[in-house]
């Protein structure tokens, strides 16, 4: 179920971007910020819904009352994947040298930014929530604390519909969704994630 609302439908995505050249150009910032909006609420609204039936706690999965160290665990996760990403980066880019695939709308005016800013805080809500505090707790539960593994494979996922920005961002961002993985095994905090992977996309595609 986790797979059906996180994963698949941004995978299809991918397939579709894919196939098709050249890349469509890039939808208005409200518009595009609505469909990543809604898709993420639907995911939110999955979780918690499992969350639900399971009779699982939310602290089970992270989301324990936000504290200040979150704050600070949130920059240090953004300090390890940016460190990650100098350290990796330079190599990947060059062993898989590509064009860019897509263009981001750009945030201009006040609307924008609040539209922009919003889907990105509900999308790395939904993401980290359904990847980290679900698929990867229970994967860890399924496959016997096995941690490399029960944290590959939901890193692999995450990053697999996103190839759609091409191969070598993909294996970047699997860098960063191990980071994200790591810092969710030892802290168990949710928060942090969120708020870097929110901060992180912000930048980047503003």
């Amino acid at each position: 179920m986790v797979l059906c609302v996180a994963v698949f439908p941004y995978l299809t995505d991918t397939v579709y971007s894919l196939a098709i050249a050249p890349a469509p150009p890039p939808p208005l910032v409200i518009a595009d910020s609505a469909l990543l909006l809604s898709r993420s609420l639907c995911a939110i609204a999955a979780c918690v819904c499992i969350l639900f039936l399971t009779q699982q706690p939310f602290r089970s999965v992270g989301l324990r009352p936000f504290k200040k160290i979150d704050i600070g665990l949130a920059i240090l996760t953004i300090g390890v994947a940016l460190g990650a990403h100098s350290a990796f980066g330079y190599i990947v880019y060059n062993i898989f040298d590509e064009p860019a695939t897509i263009e981001y709308a750009r945030p201009s005016g006040l609307m924008d930014w609040y539209w922009f800013s919003l889907s990105h805080i509900a999308n790395a809500g939904a993401e980290e929530l359904a990847i980290w505090g679900l698929l990867y707790t229970r994967l860890r539960r399924l496959w016997h604390r096995q941690e490399l593994l029960s944290m590959i494979a939901p890193a692999a996922a995450f990053a697999a519909y996103h190839l759609y920005q091409g191969v070598a961002p993909a294996i970047m961002v699997f860098v960063f969704a191990m980071v994200h993985g790591l810092i969710f095994r030892v802290s168990g905090r949710l928060w942090p994630l969120i708020l870097a992977h929110a901060a992180t996309n912000i930048w980047f595609q503003s």
